[in-house]
């Protein structure tokens, strides 16, 4: 499994002057990953990651999501993997598909991978972040990793060299975000593999990837970069977070979203009360991130609103709703269906 968002592991919206950005200073309590986050994450066309500097804006709106996941964060002992990743005290993905992570108030360490009975373990972890963090900070890290339960003897070894290259404005199909703080990552590593009966052989492999930070998000809402593919081949590919949490402009035109009944197995109310008359959609999604439900557009009027929502199609088990204002991602409620 990839690094999660830190591989990524990415709006259209008002505006804001770059005049109103301040310099982010991001700390362990704005990153860390909790026990319970949710993250979709979709996988897109590749984009330039564009300039780096103080008050910038970065569009990305224009990614096209080609395949999603839904990630959630649950404790290493209940992820099947505690025999070998005892050292991280929080894992991130899907039953047999875990990345995990030792979160700290100084760092954010990644300890490695399981998928199925294989993976991939870091006794010397990787430092994707040293917090707390701001515009211009660097460091230097190395690592060193075995794969575990592999037919190969497999080792890697390799140098990251992080720096947070600028701040400013980030527009994703999800949203527009201020004060943001791009980091930039670049790894050099050496993978050397033992097939029984052949000679070692090692592979140097370079990856450069751009993240997007946004204080209240326990992952990058953005990623861009190159990836060494199977066989050494190099790729080009871009993510967003498809449910940021940090407030962004459309979260400021709400005063609450909720769901009734919950648990359901029917119908669903949803009730928006809004601040003033907007334009609202919502989207409902699974827990593998594919959109199975949408209500068509409408105007939102000042005060609540009452949409119905028919689910009695849908397959029994938790689902996501995302509530859109004007085009952009405002807030989510999950929701259980039973039958």
């Amino acid at each position: 499994m990839e690094k999660l968002l830190h591989t990524l592991i990415f709006g259209v919206g008002l505006f804001v002057s770059i005049a109103t950005i301040g310099q982010p200073v991001l700390t362990a309590a704005d990153l860390n990953i909790v026990l319970g986050d949710n993250f979709y994450t979709y996988r897109c066309n590749y984009m330039s990651e564009g300039p780096a500097g103080p008050n910038q804006t970065w569009d990305l709106s224009l990614l096209t999501a080609q395949s999603g996941a839904l990630t959630t964060a649950v404790n290493v002992a209940s992820s099947g993997y505690s025999f070998i990743m005892g050292n991280a005290n929080i894992a991130v993905g899907v039953p047999q598909n875990y990345s995990f992570y030792l979160e700290s108030d100084s760092a954010h360490q990644y300890y490695g991978n399981g998928i199925g009975s294989a993976g991939l373990y870091y006794y010397d972890p990787e430092d994707l972040l040293h917090l707390p963090i701001t515009y211009n900070d660097t460091f230097i890290d190395t690592y060193k990793a075995y794969y575990y339960a592999s037919l190969f003897q497999e080792h890697k070894q390799g140098t990251v060299t992080v720096t947070a290259d600028g701040y400013g404005t980030l527009k994703t199909p999800a949203g527009t975000f201020t004060n943001v703080l791009r980091v930039h990552q670049v790894e050099t590593e050496i993978d050397s593999i033992y097939p029984p009966g052949w000679y070692w052989s090692s592979l140097t492999l370079n990856t450069d990837i751009y993240l997007w930070y946004l204080k209240d998000n326990h992952n990058p809402i953005a990623s861009v970069g190159t990836f060494p593919n199977s066989g050494g081949t190099v790729g080009q590919r871009a993510y967003y977070l498809g449910n940021p949490t940090a407030v962004n402009e459309s979260s400021q035109l709400l005063r609450s979203f909720s769901i009734y009944p919950n648990p359901a197995t029917d119908k669903v109310m949803l009730v928006v009360d809004l601040n003033a008359k907007q334009h609202m959609e919502v989207r409902v999604y699974n827990t593998l991130g594919s959109l199975v439900k949408t209500i068509n557009s409408s105007d939102g009027l000042a005060n609540k609103n009452n949409c119905y929502l028919d689910v009695a199609g849908l397959p029994e088990g938790i689902y996501f709703a995302q509530l859109l204002l004007n085009n952009n991602v405002a807030a989510e409620q999950k929701f259980i269906l039973e039958k």
